[in-house]
Formats: structure tokens, C-alpha cells, sequence
């Protein structure tokens, strides 16, 4: 997609005024899914419903923007799919050639959908959820940790990894769609204090004593830790989870190194 934003931009530096609309018209046709899919020569019918089940199959439960709005898709009494929204991540009215392109479509929640707009993005501006991992660049904290544990978090913040660059892709992505402000208004610091407090209770455990208590519930360590924290300790499935991501980061790191 970036290829072809640039692509496009450079043609249109050199197009007459006159000429350019034209253009647009000819890229809408070449990126014409709805008649290629559906339409054209394909016997089998496609629509964006279908899209959202196959992520959702494909583990992508929670909007990747937010993480913790559930993506919606499901079959109706007409044979079609309900669907939730999807995000032009490159916005349809400034790429209207990418409008129906598959791969500009991003399954979203209402709320980030409806925050975001048509807020410009790019790949060098905003970090993409299938481009780049927002988990690695940024991490969620609360501020005066060791209150938090007893008295709940006064706020969630967003910091840069340690030893890492601030990544202001993800911060413009998170700013975008008042990630931080939603966060701290739902339900995240009720899940960072009980992630936080469930911390402070198993740290002062052994190793040892951990693994006894995943012997007596039949389970591995791993398993022990998700059971209690919502989340597995390697963050694969925090796409999976409620608020999954907030959770992740607030374990305690050495329950991470112990799995």
C-alpha cells in the first residue's frame, strides 16, 4: 500500500490538474474488489463480514487499536454477515483508489473507528497492527506504582520501552484515538489494580511454591499465571484477551522469565 500511495503521488506531481481526476478514476476501477470478488468471474460470494469472521478465527478477537472492544461478526437470518466496522487506515477520501482494497481494511471497534476518522495515517506516521508491534515500541504503567497496589491506580500512562527510542508512531496512534483518556475512563484501572495486587501476592512466593500450586490444578506454570492474570506471560494472546495488552504489562517481569 505504501508502494502505491508513493507511486500515485509521484504520477500526480506530473499530471495536469485537468488530468488528474481521470486518474483517479482509472485507479478506482484497477482496485475494484467489489465487482472482482463479487461480480466477476469468482463463482464464490465475498463481502466484509466474511473478512472479520476469518480474523476473529484467526485469533484477532479485541480491536487491535484498543484491546478491549470485542470485533463483531456473525451470520444473520438474510444468509449475510453482520459486521462491525472497519477502518481505512490509508483514508478512503485522500486514497479513494485504496478505498476498497482488502488490504486497507483494518477490523476495528465503534469507538476507534469513530476517533480515528479521517484522521491522516500512513505507515511512517502511525504504527499499523499488522505492520508493526505496538506491543514491543510502547508499554502501559500507572502512576506511583507502589500506592497503586493498595489503593488503585490515580492514572495509566503509556512509556517508551526501556533502552528503546520513543516511537512516535505509536504515540500518534495512541493520541489519535484517545487511547490513554479511554483507558482510564473504563474499566483499566480497576484491571491494572487487580493485576497489580495479584503481583504483590504471588511475588512473594518461591518458585517452587508456584510450581506446586500448577501440580495441584493440573495445569503448567504458564497456564497458572494466565488463569490469574488473564493473560499469558509471553503476551501471544493478548489479542485474545480483555484488555490483554494492560495486563501483559503490568505482570511482574519475573514471572515472565519464569515460564
Amino acid at each position: 500500500l505504501a508502494r502505491v500511495v508513493s507511486a500515485v503521488d509521484s504520477v500526480k506531481v506530473r499530471y495536469p490538474k485537468k488530468g488528474w481526476s481521470q486518474l483517479e478514476k482509472d485507479l478506482k476501477k484497477v482496485f475494484n474488489y467489489t465487482y472482482r470478488f463479487v461480480k466477476g468471474n469468482n463463482s464464490k460470494s465475498w463481502d466484509t463480514g466474511k473478512y472479520i469472521t476469518m480474523m476473529i478465527d484467526a485469533g484477532l478477537i479485541y480491536c487491535p487499536y484498543c484491546n478491549f472492544h470485542q470485533l463483531e461478526a456473525y451470520p444473520t437470518s438474510g444468509g449475510k454477515t453482520h459486521k462491525g466496522p472497519l477502518d481505512h487506515f490509508y483514508d478512503k477520501d485522500r486514497y479513494p483508489y485504496l478505498a476498497l482494497s482488502i488490504y486497507n481494511l483494518v477490523p476495528v471497534c465503534d469507538q476507534c473507528n469513530h476517533e480515528k476518522l479521517t484522521k491522516p495515517t500512513s505507515l511512517g506516521s502511525h504504527t499499523h497492527p499488522f505492520h508493526d508491534d505496538f506491543h514491543e515500541l510502547v508499554y502501559f504503567s500507572v502512576q506511583d506504582p507502589f500506592k497503586a497496589i493498595y489503593e488503585g491506580p490515580s492514572s495509566i500512562l503509556l512509556c517508551t520501552r526501556p533502552h528503546k527510542k520513543r516511537s512516535f508512531a505509536a504515540d500518534k496512534l495512541a493520541s489519535d484515538i484517545e487511547l490513554i483518556n479511554r483507558y482510564n475512563a473504563g474499566d483499566g484501572r480497576q484491571i491494572a489494580h487487580s493485576v497489580l495486587d495479584k503481583g504483590e501476592k504471588y511475588r512473594k512466593w518461591s518458585i517452587k511454591a508456584m510450581q506446586r500450586l500448577a501440580r495441584i490444578k493440573r495445569m503448567s506454570l504458564e497456564e497458572l499465571y494466565a488463569e490469574e492474570f488473564g493473560v499469558r506471560p509471553d503476551g501471544t494472546d493478548i489479542n485474545q484477551r480483555y484488555y490483554g495488552k494492560l495486563r501483559n504489562d503490568l505482570m511482574p517481569d519475573s514471572f515472565k522469565k519464569q515460564r
